[in-house]
């Protein structure tokens, strides 16, 4: 971590204000005091996927009719909407389809519309847990066929990630933006530019990062691999997946490091393989495009 901090120093970055974690969000532990190196400020949230599935350890079976609505209930009590970018799509759909009322635009509007729209909020611990709780409460006695959603061990484990809830684990930070736009549109390509919509990508859990874990499951196909040539593969994985994800944003990535890293990595192929690489720019935007 340390050597992560100087690499922010290095670049005149400035330093994390939040992470996420799936586990080790509260209590003064290794993990927050390793965090705290890289930023003694930084904050410790959970992720709240990693939350749910928590809580829904706790139920009769993820196969029970009612398991997916619960997920679903919780969800949505975890989540408010922002009411200025809900106003901004549905005057748009209004204006597109040239209608009267709120309610059509509404029935118009899809998920996949509030997801790319429309920014979420989780509320401060008092008011989440007033809405959790509700969810809780509606479907306690929930059955089918005779048996129940809940089992005896559900209370226990309700409380248990109460805690989190409570210690603000999961309520987003005063102050701190967790979306940027990546672009204006128009809602479906119609309507007037005066009505363009913001679309937001957001940087809350871990969630944004779980399609690396497949990506590296490939990338590291041994255990056996020298400290090496493990770092030189996981350096030129990860710098592949960042590259992969800042085309599909529509930004442009560098087709190759600095000379210097390009020589190191020629010698080091030298020494495993006994062949030189085509450092040319040729070669390696053919390589880009076989990848």
């Amino acid at each position: 971590m340390k050597k992560l901090r100087r690499r922010y120093e290095i670049f005149k970055l400035e330093f994390p204000e939040i992470v996420w974690l799936d586990r080790d969000c509260c209590g003064e532990g290794a993990v927050k005091a390793a965090w705290r190196i890289l930023n003694p400020h930084i904050k410790i949230l959970l992720d709240v996927f990693h939350w749910i599935d928590r809580l829904s350890k706790g139920l009769h079976s993820k196969s029970h009719p009612y398991a997916p609505l619960f997920v679903k209930e919780i969800q949505k009590a975890l989540f408010v909407l922002s009411r200025e970018d809900l106003d901004k799509l549905l005057t748009a759909v209004m204006k597109a389809e040239n209608l009267i009322g709120r309610d059509e635009a509404w029935k118009r509007v899809t998920a996949k519309d509030l997801r790319r729209y429309v920014r979420r909020l989780i509320p401060q611990p008092a008011e989440l847990e007033r809405r959790l709780q509700v969810v809780y409460d509606v479907f306690k006695t929930k059955s089918y066929n005779g048996v129940l959603l809940f089992t005896d061990r559900t209370e226990a484990i309700w409380e248990e990630q109460l805690k989190h809830v409570r210690n603000g684990c999961l309520s987003d930070p005063h102050g701190v933006s967790l979306y940027w736009e990546v672009k204006k549109e128009l809602w479906r390509g119609k309507g007037d530019e005066k009505y363009a919509l913001s679309v937001w990508q957001t940087a809350r859990s871990t969630s944004q990062l779980e399609s690396l874990h497949s990506f590296l499951k490939r990338a590291l196909y041994s255990s056996t691999l020298s400290d090496e040539v493990f770092q030189q593969v996981l350096l030129d994985s990860l710098t592949k997946w960042t590259g992969d994800r800042i085309r599909q944003n529509g930004g442009l990535f560098p087709e190759a490091a600095d000379l210097a890293q390009l020589v190191a990595a020629d010698n080091l192929h030298y020494e495993i393989t006994g062949q030189r690489l085509d450092l040319s720019l040729e070669y390696l935007r053919r390589k880009e495009s076989t990848c």
